[in-house]
């Protein structure tokens, strides 16, 4: 068991034994942070004597969540993407765990860098509990607390828990010292609290969205940060501080991108494809297009070689009236290229309700790549303010 621990080339396969439940978890907890994701209990059997016989063990993102939610107004993200990846284990007569079917092929994409971000990798370190106890004795404020701890560190990244992990040990470690409840039973209750806590939780993963437009004012980046009355040396000061907590939101929300999904609204294949490739925030301003597109109306006017023209009629609510509004759709058949008169992709860069209408009324499955724009990909590195924070931590 050791020479398969210590071989980080090693992945499962069938017929690997163990001789013990920890050690096969311990193995393939190593492996998926390797790889880049993480696993949960799906199935366990026991003997008579409470001993674990057989089990699988699949990725945290198999499984595909039916809602009774309308697909038009359910937009929670969801980490189920219907992964087929896991391994089943089972005791042999030697007493020993053996794998006996492997299935290594995700359907989504895995990053080992964002191993770290998912909720059964993380964990908080003996060292990093012990520094935010001696800051919260000092009065240091959490996010200085956390900004602290991911400095040294070098970087958000670096770390293997989040804000939220350090924000709920310090509540729990100040409910133990409010009340005197030192004892082993209620410590034991916290380390185990994976096994209980999702019962006083709804399955719905929340996350904060931060603007995504093209250009931010510098007014609206510093917000919150400096005032009309702020001096030079206050300016330096906050401006770092600044740099370094937008880091930690972008790292969060790439995070959130990478790790969770949120359903589509229509089967359409197109929107499957930007749910693929776009971060959360963009992909939710997409979606608004698609919803948008159930109260458009495409009719062909005229042909004129590949160009084919489209009227559509898109209803349009405005309190209790409603009214139309007409637009004018080109549409090329040869290289699938599409503009409308309204010029929303032109401007922000998203395909507009009228031209998804057409899309959809041609049965174009796939988009030509110029309409998938790399800067809306999840897996967009915000290079301007990482490079920034790194000289900052040098400094």
């Amino acid at each position: 068991m050791e020479s398969i621990s210590s071989n980080d080339e090693v992945v499962p396969s069938i017929g690997m034994t163990f001789p013990s439940v920890k050690d096969y978890e311990t193995f393939y907890t190593n492996y998926a942070k390797r790889v880049g994701f993480s696993w949960n209990i799906r199935t366990t059997k026991w003997n008579q004597n409470r001993q674990i016989t057989y089990q699988i063990l699949v990725c945290s993102k198999a499984g595909y969540q039916r809602s009774k939610i309308d697909p038009l107004k359910k937009t929670n993200l969801t980490s189920e993407q219907n992964c087929k990846v896991r391994i089943i284990v089972k005791k042999d007569k030697k007493l020993e765990y053996v794998l006996t079917f492997v299935n290594n092929q995700h359907n989504h994409v895995i990053s080992p860098s964002m191993a770290n971000t998912l909720r059964k990798n993380r964990e908080l370190s003996l060292h990093a509990k012990w520094i935010a106890e001696i800051n919260d004795q000092a009065g240091v404020t959490m996010r200085n607390r956390y900004q602290s701890l991911a400095t040294t560190a070098g970087g958000y990244d670096k770390l293997t828990f989040n804000e939220k992990d350090l924000r709920n040990h310090s509540s729990w470690t100040d409910f133990i010292n409010i009340f005197s409840l030192h004892n082993n039973w209620l410590a034991g209750l916290y380390e185990e609290r994976d096994k209980w806590v999702l019962i006083f939780l709804s399955n719905s993963f929340w996350v904060g969205m931060s603007s995504t437009q093209r250009s931010e004012s510098m007014h609206s980046f510093m917000k919150g940060y400096l005032t009309s009355k702020s001096n030079l040396q206050q300016f330096v000061t906050q401006h770092d501080n600044c740099l370094v907590n937008k880091a930690q939101k972008e790292y969060e929300l790439d995070a959130a991108s990478f790790n969770t999904i949120i359903p589509c609204a229509t089967a359409s294949a197109i929107e499957k494809l930007f749910q693929k490739e776009y971060s959360h925030a963009k992909f939710n301003e997409l979606q608004k297009e698609f919803r948008a597109k159930a109260n458009c109306f495409s009719t062909k006017e005229h042909e004129q070689g590949y160009i084919v023209t489209y009227k559509v009629i898109e209803e349009i609510e405005n309190g209790d009236k409603m009214f139309d509004s007409m637009y004018e759709v080109l549409f090329d058949s040869s290289t699938s290229d599409v503009s409308c008169q309204c010029h929303l992709f032109e401007s922000k860069g998203i395909l507009c309700c009228h031209t998804l209408s057409v899309l959809g009324l041609v049965r174009v499955k796939k988009l030509p790549n110029k309409y998938i724009l790399d800067r809306w990909k999840k897996t967009l590195k915000h290079k301007h303010i990482a490079s920034s924070v790194a000289m900052i931590q040098a400094v």
